[in-house]
């Protein structure tokens, strides 16, 4: 069970605000993890493959020195800089 569930009730709307902002970073940080561990996941799945250092984009081999930082990556720097501007440009939906 979480610990915050188990802290008495808020004594006033700043208390509340500060246990609804704790509880978003948890949520977020949380939803980071899950991220995190699928590209993980994903980059076990092309090594064993034999796909591992290929864009999954483009086919290109992916920079070493970009294993080297981000070993899960899935593009090369181009594609994923594309695929960020794409996202960036997009309109939020609900």
């Amino acid at each position: 069970m979480d610990l915050f569930l188990q802290e008495e009730p808020p004594r006033d709307e700043g208390d509340e605000s500060l246990r609804d902002q704790l509880r978003d970073l948890r949520l977020s940080l949380r939803e980071q993890d899950a991220r995190l561990a699928q590209s993980i996941e994903g980059a076990l799945m092309r090594m064993g493959e034999g796909t591992f250092g290929q864009c999954v984009e483009c086919g290109n081999k992916i920079e070493i020195g970009r294993l080297r930082a981000v070993p899960w990556a899935a593009c090369c720097v181009d594609c994923q800089e594309s695929i960020e501007n794409e996202h960036r440009h997009r309109s939020p939906t609900l």
